[in-house]
């Protein structure tokens, strides 16, 4: 009896030594490990490393939860690191990888929301949506330093964009990042530092990217006449927006979802003199509960979109438009 019992204490030390640590490969010359109990993973070897296609093809994936910092034995030399390698690792917190790293794979470190730190390095390719939801709080993009779509959409804690002037394919105005060319604003720091509540999208901008502004606290924005294309979920869940001054005679071509989880039927937009039809008439800007263009002189015309109405302000007198008739305020139709 006393040896049985010896026996099975045994057997439960050694179960107990190998849930500690877990190892597979990752790369034709590449391993990996995880201690268990301290949340290190580890990357050993040199070689390519294998470009996952999805977070079930990843074979650390269900342990994601346990991984709290990422590392490399001394020596290891690999030149990307695979897509989906980390996503929903909820808990790393900090991750250190060769030099010799260009590439980092799509969804790599989608929703690590407790990643607030990472050392981007000179000639980093970075794939689409590569750091989606994650924690960054800052983040300086090097030169040579290249974008795939949507890397860093909804990092809800980033404060601001730097980039290196010598980045040929980047740039950083305000705190927002652009194309180096300034035509695409590729995405708006949601933690802004500056505590805007109002952001006037640079003269020249022609294309506001997908997922933009998504979360933004900002309440008025200024769309310059420039703009003339405005993606998918551009503006999506600004709960704050109230105005949109959009300053383009034409309506830029809109992305039906662009101000999905946005109340326009509570917001205003405000157009040129003379757009007020066509923005009225137009899919997605017509959402707005008012839309209202100016003229400089005080004087201004508003249409109600519940109603298909407006409200036309000429000569000193207020007259009502709907249904391709003129009223007055006192419901009189004029001829």
């Amino acid at each position: 009896m006393k040896k049985i019992f010896i026996f099975i204490v045994a057997m439960c030390c050694i179960v107990t030594m190998r849930s500690e640590q877990i190892s597979g490969e990752c790369g034709p010359a590449i391993t990996w490990s995880l201690n268990t109990s301290t949340g290190v993973f580890t990357f050993e070897g040199a070689g390519l490393m294998y470009d996952y296609t999805s977070q079930n093809a990843v074979p650390w994936h269900s342990y994601c939860n346990i991984i709290r910092s990422v590392s490399y034995k001394t020596g290891s030399s690999f030149p990307n690191l695979g897509g989906f390698a980390f996503i929903g690792c909820t808990n790393l917190q900090a991750v250190e990888l060769p030099a010799t790293v260009k590439s980092i794979g799509d969804y790599a470190f989608k929703g690590c929301k407790s990643l607030t730190s990472f050392s981007f390095t000179p000639d980093m390719e970075l794939g689409s949506n590569a750091f989606f939801g994650s924690g960054l709080t800052s983040v300086y993009l090097p030169e040579g330093v290249t974008l795939g779509n949507g890397t860093f959409r909804e990092c809800l804690d980033v404060t601001e964009f730097t980039v290196s002037p010598s980045n040929n394919t980047l740039t950083a105005v305000d705190g927002v990042l652009f194309s180096k060319d300034k035509k695409t604003l590729i995405v708006f720091p949601v933690a802004d530092n500056r505590n805007r509540t109002s952001y006037a999208v640079p003269e020249g901008t022609v294309t506001i990217d997908c997922g933009a502004f998504s979360y933004s606290e900002l309440t008025n924005l200024y769309l310059p006449a420039t703009i003339s294309s405005i993606e998918l979920l551009a503006f999506s869940y600004m709960a704050n927006l109230k105005t949109v001054r959009c300053l383009a005679t034409t309506p830029p071509a809109i992305h039906y979802q662009a101000f999905q989880g946005c109340n326009l039927s509570a917001a205003t937009l405000f157009v040129p003199m003379g757009a007020i039809a066509i923005y009225a008439s137009t899919d997605t800007w017509e959402e707005f509960g008012e839309i209202k263009e100016t003229n400089g002189t005080g004087l201004e015309e508003t249409y109600h979109s519940a109603s298909k109405s407006a409200k036309v302000f000429r000569d000193g007198v207020i007259f009502i438009e709907k249904d391709g008739n003129t009223y007055t305020l006192s419901g009189i139709k004029l001829q």
